[in-house]
């Protein structure tokens, strides 16, 4: 689905107020643009990914900082640093503003950074919040807040924006002992003023809607390069801009997460998604018992497994009465076997014997070895009770189970023991 970038009015919601949009699928083009009034965007809701929001330039205010050491602590997002920083944001713009710091919305740059100039982007609280609300009213899941142009946008430009009646230019100014800042004004005559000399003038690249073109060249004398409001606001995807800070931020946050509740619930019991239901419980019973299925056939196959191992422990030794661990029972039937004929029970022998000597203390000298029913006998010098422990230990996690008993190891490989 594509994503909705909606150009905020600086009226408040209402039925007539009208919004301009763009969508595109990959970020960069624009697949439709165009104006609709509030009225009718509860329409638009259910064809689109997400929304983001930008901006008008008029509506913003910008202030270049220097935050105090230490002001900014790497989490500043969090709930506790947030606040603190937002105090000293209202402590820093008190006198910059023409409104009270606690009714404005207030925003950082990306990545800022303490003890360095930062951009603050200032805006009216109580607007922002109200086209928050009528957007999570209508079932509009809003993912950024972005401004219409950034400070990287105006290096080296100038824009001339709206149409030919209320047309305004926005550019970077010239830096001064307060620091560089973002003005937005009418474009007019007195918009050459502020733009300075005409070499810093034509040292700009003027960018223009098309309303707002031939105005902008006329006053300032330059061409204009054309740039669709369509195209500009699905530029604003490509900065690394979000306004939603602070409180905005939070209730943001607490809107998505309410809209992707809301969108549960539509789910698990709006009529238009039973068929999608269904078909998702189906999907789940075959699968259930599909592996049911398989797992009683794999049961069936080592069933007739372990029948075929005990028929074939029964045919090699007649003696057996009674099958418990066919392999186990084969394995000691074997070794006796080897002992009765006095055959040396190789591998089990030598694995037991080369075992103990690899973990037994250095010059730990053995003074008699027997061998039978899978069961090595050592008899040796006695150790200490610490150094026994330890030697047990060791040999258990090699699987030999090993104990000291009247003067004598006794080692026997775990798969024999029952």
């Amino acid at each position: 689905m594509p994503t909705l970038c909606v150009h905020l009015p600086l009226d408040v919601p209402s039925p007539g107020v009208l919004l301009d949009y763009a969508l595109s699928t990959d970020g960069s083009h624009v697949q439709d643009q165009g104006t609709l009034a509030w009225s009718q965007w509860a329409a638009l809701a259910p064809n689109v990914r997400e929304a983001v929001i930008v901006l008008p330039m008029s509506a913003l205010s910008w202030h270049r900082l220097v935050l105090p050491p230490g002001s900014l602590p790497k989490a500043w997002t969090t709930s506790q640093a947030s606040s603190r920083l937002r105090a000293i944001l209202d402590g820093l713009l008190e006198e910059r503003l023409l409104d009270e710091p606690t009714s404005m919305h207030l925003a950082l740059q990306p990545a800022p950074v303490s003890a360095k100039p930062v951009w603050v982007v200032a805006c009216s609280r109580s607007w922002l919040a109200s086209w928050l609300e009528a957007f999570s009213g209508v079932g509009l899941s809003v993912k950024r807040i972005v401004p219409a142009l950034t400070p990287e946008q105006l290096q080296g430009n100038c824009y001339a924006l709206g149409d030919a009646d209320d047309a305004q230019l926005t550019f970077l100014a010239d830096a001064s002992p307060s620091g560089a800042s973002i003005l937005t004004c009418a474009l007019d005559s007195s918009a050459l003023s502020l733009l300075g000399p005409p070499a810093s003038r034509q040292a700009r690249q003027l960018i223009a809607e098309p309303g707002a073109s031939a105005r902008a060249e006329e006053i300032l004398g330059q061409p204009a390069v054309l740039q669709q409001r369509g195209q500009r606001l699905v530029d604003a995807l490509a900065s690394d801009w979000d306004l939603a800070q602070f409180e905005i931020g939070a209730a943001l946050g607490h809107r998505q997460l309410a809209g992707l509740r809301r969108l549960a619930s539509q789910w698990l019991h709006g009529p238009q998604w039973r068929l999608a239901r269904w078909s998702l419980l189906a999907l789940v019973l075959v699968n259930v018992f599909g592996l049911n299925a398989w797992a009683i056939h794999l049961q069936s196959s080592w069933k007739q497994q372990s029948e075929q191992i005990a028929v074939i422990l029964k045919q090699t030794f007649p003696d057996v009465a009674v099958v418990v661990d066919a392999p186990v029972q084969m394995e000691r039937s074997l070794a006796l076997l080897q002992r009765s004929r006095g055959v040396a029970a190789g591998v089990a022998f030598e694995t037991l014997l080369s075992q103990f000597a690899a973990r037994a203390p250095k010059g730990y000298q053995i003074v008699a070895i027997d061998f039978a029913a899978g069961e090595l006998k050592l008899t040796a010098a006695e150790l200490s009770q610490e150094r026994r422990q330890s030697l047990i230990r060791e040999l258990g996690a090699d699987r030999i189970q090993a104990r000291w008993q009247g003067g004598q190891w006794l080692l026997q490989s775990e798969r024999s023991v029952r």
